[in-house]
């Protein structure tokens, strides 16, 4: 589905599909691969808002086509009826968009530790792609939302590689291969600090202050924009030629690249900021400090960094994240991005903290959970087996059990360790999020959860 559909046989020989509505069936079970479909949601997948008057015999005789093509002798039945609906039942590594977001996933946890693995395991899953994420549908309107999350995971796992080279020292590599995917994509801030850290690295700094002035020029032409505090912290130290920006070969041992000022993005715990970033901000670190003391104690509560652009709210959250880390706490990120698909912030902090949970922690903490956590991060539901059956509620049921669940978990989360959920950029968040943290902030406290968001405000420059 990473591509024009395309199905083989065991043998490999190829398998003709057939006509659209037959080929939107199939990419509408392989996206909920295990799950059970409704009739009246395949209905609606398969013919939009124009059924005819006998779609769910016609839907049979698709299904029953289906069946005929994809029957193996082991497995006869490969879409099953099961209760009101109709579920793909085929192995998940079958399916070309699942094993990418597996090898994703494993990838992007392998890069602190193990770079090298961590870019094999990332070139493996971008060489899964054909072109454009469901391409067959990419027309009907079921597809429009899995479709943008499948090529955002696309860009995110070129940019998890991209830091992979940068750890193990192949600046010209990040150079050549980062020029190409600035230019697809313009308005993406990670891979242009990328890029001037390779350029930086490679003795080009001049190219690489111009990779600023063209992203400052781009922002501001399409969207009024400046470049966030990641970027502009590293035009900063470049203009000092801050030795924090070199390249040393113990590098590979310490694990992730990020130079001074930037922003996680969703990945656990990040490091330190320096301490020059910081002057004149005792007094709010004073207050975060008192906000972890708390943590330690047993309970958490919401905390705002608000503040004009470029004032350092970005710089006192991995001030914090260091801080609550070292006292043994889990810190995760979710960053807010104008024009990101709904919930991004949540679902970055959901997968950082998914990524360093074991099986066995995992199962807790979704239990009476994993439907929400499920919808948001595929992944989780093949691991723990738990369905993500929120499409067969009404909306407002749908809704209540996302955020009901998404509490659920975190504060479950929060039963081994403090948990501090950092959510950058919340002057950019959807309605969706902001709805969700809301719920979040009203149903955990009592938890040991802590959450901490920035927001840009020029009234204010306070916690």
């Amino acid at each position: 589905m990473l591509g024009a559909l395309q199905v083989r046989s065991d043998d490999g020989a190829d398998i003709h599909v057939g006509p659209p509505k037959l080929r939107a069936l199939l990419v509408t079970l392989a996206l909920e691969m295990g799950r059970v479909l409704p009739v009246d949601l395949l209905v609606d997948h398969v013919w939009g808002d124009a059924p005819p008057g006998r779609a769910v015999v016609s839907l049979r005789s698709y299904v029953s086509n289906l069946r005929r093509l994809l029957a193996t002798p082991a497995n006869p039945t490969p879409v099953a009826m099961r209760g009101p609906g109709y579920v793909l039942d085929l192995p998940p590594a079958s399916v070309d968009a699942i094993r990418f977001e597996h090898l994703v996933r494993e990838g992007r946890t392998l890069v602190p530790d193990d770079p090298e693995r961590a870019v094999e395991r990332l070139d493996e899953a971008l060489a899964l792609w054909r072109g454009p994420a469901l391409l067959d549908v990419a027309d009907l309107a079921f597809a429009q939302a899995p479709a943008a999350r499948l090529e955002e995971l696309r860009a995110t796992a070129v940019e998890e590689r991209f830091d992979a080279l940068l750890t193990l020292g192949r600046h010209a590599d990040v150079v050549a291969e980062a020029e190409a995917h600035v230019r697809t994509l313009p308005l993406r801030e990670r891979p242009r600090e990328q890029l001037m850290l390779a350029l930086h690295r490679s003795g080009r700094t001049a190219d690489a202050l111009a990779v600023h002035r063209d992203l400052r020029t781009t922002l501001g032409d399409e969207l009024g924009l400046d470049p966030g505090a990641g970027v502009e912290g590293l035009v900063e130290a470049i203009l000092r030629r801050d030795t924090a920006l070199d390249w040393r070969p113990a590098d590979v041992r310490r694990g992730r690249e990020r130079p001074p000022g930037t922003a996680p993005a969703g990945r656990g715990t990040p490091p330190g900021t320096g301490e020059d970033e910081l002057v004149g901000r005792q007094q709010e670190q004073d207050r975060l400090r008192a906000a972890v003391d708390v943590l330690d104690s047993g309970r958490g509560g919401p905390v705002v960094l608000a503040g004009e652009p470029g004032i350092g709210k970005t710089a006192l959250l991995e001030w914090l994240a260091a801080e609550a880390a070292s006292r043994g706490h889990l810190v995760v990120t979710g960053r807010c991005l104008e024009g990101a698909p709904a919930l991004w912030p949540w679902v970055q902090a959901l997968r950082a903290a998914t990524a360093v949970l074991d099986d066995e922690r995992l199962g807790h903490a979704t239990r009476g959970a994993g439907a929400a956590v499920g919808h948001l991060l595929p992944e989780v539901a093949e691991r723990t087996g738990r369905p993500a059956n929120l499409g067969a509620l009404d909306p407002v049921a749908a809704r209540f059990a996302l955020q009901d669940g998404v509490a659920t978990f975190l504060a479950r989360i929060s039963d081994a360790t403090g948990l501090v959920v950092l959510l950058d950029d919340l002057h950019w968040t959807d309605a969706a999020s902001a709805e969700l943290l809301g719920f979040v902030v009203t149903h955990v406290r009592g938890s040991r959860v802590l959450l901490v968001g920035t927001h840009r405000d020029t009234r204010a420059d306070q916690t």
